[in-house]
């Protein structure tokens, strides 16, 4: 990878992570493989002081510790190497980052790295791994929680969709209309049942869910013009939340660009008018 392309990574990630311990160097698991990673320090400090030092000797500034939200020693590529991969909390934007040896890459959005049972809680739910193996090669995809348009809005509801990388090389590609069988299989049948148990009074909240499934069908190559119907409607809408869902749906579409600059001017002028009306919002 280009040193230009890693600084730019580097600034999105806000990498931070220094050198290990002196028992095993990250350098060491890396080419000893995940098996020895226990027996090197990595708890979260070491991990972004190793980080900071391989950025700074580059010219590429550092990482808060603090913004470090959990790693993990993973065999990305089932060769018996090992990769550092770590999620990163930035001021604008959520990212996981894979530490290569030699480079870095930067993937915005949310993952998580273990899988987390809660079965057994009042959620009853098992969140699993991001990381996985999910066409059988060897090779572990990365499912990642990606934002759709603009990002974080909103108190309590903001579209995003699960996105599939594929690693080609040191590098993951999107890769989601390779996988139609992991939406069919976990990701759709979840969301319309979501969908149909949403009241549609709950509007802003049932239009994310839409959002990520009607994304999923264009993605797919199903429908190209998934939920523009939809976001016709919600631009006439007074709600301004629904006004800039319709206008990401135009962005992703593509091609709608006077839907676009309406949107956007009729979100401007909904504005004030929904906080008169939504004091308590």
């Amino acid at each position: 990878m280009k040193k230009a392309t890693l600084a730019i990574l580097a600034l999105v990630v806000g990498c931070n992570c220094v050198a290990f311990g002196a028992q095993m160097g990250i350098g060491d698991i890396a080419k000893q493989g995940c098996s020895v990673a226990s027996r090197g320090k990595t708890d979260k400090a070491s991990v972004a002081a190793f980080l900071n030092k391989i950025l700074e000797s580059d010219g590429m500034g550092g990482l808060n510790p603090l913004e470090l939200m959990e790693f993990k020693w993973i065999d990305l590529a089932g060769d018996g190497g090992c990769e550092l991969v770590f999620m990163r909390w930035g001021a604008a934007v959520t990212s996981l980052n894979i530490y290569w040896q030699d480079n870095f890459q930067a993937l915005a959005g949310e993952a998580t790295l273990e899988t987390i049972d809660l079965s057994k809680g009042p959620q009853k739910k098992i969140y699993k791994s991001s990381i996985r193996d999910l066409d059988g090669d060897g090779k572990k995809e990365i499912i990642m929680g990606s934002y759709l348009g603009g990002g974080r809005r909103g108190a309590n509801a903001f579209p995003a969709w699960l996105q599939v990388y594929r690693l080609e090389g040191e590098e993951y590609v999107p890769a989601s209309k390779d996988f139609p069988d992991f939406y069919e299989r976990e990701v759709l049948p979840e969301l319309n049942e979501k969908i149909a148990a949403t009241p549609q009074a709950q509007e802003t909240a049932l239009a994310v869910l839409e959002m990520e499934r009607d994304k999923i069908q264009r993605v797919l190559g199903r429908d190209p013009n998934a939920g523009l119907e939809k976001a016709r409607q919600w631009a006439k809408s007074e709600n301004p939340e629904l006004i800039e869902d319709a206008k990401d749906v135009f962005l992703d579409i593509g091609g709608h660009e006077a839907e676009v600059s309406a949107a956007e001017q009729a979100g401007k002028e909904a504005y004030p008018r929904w906080i008169a009306s939504h004091p308590n919002n």
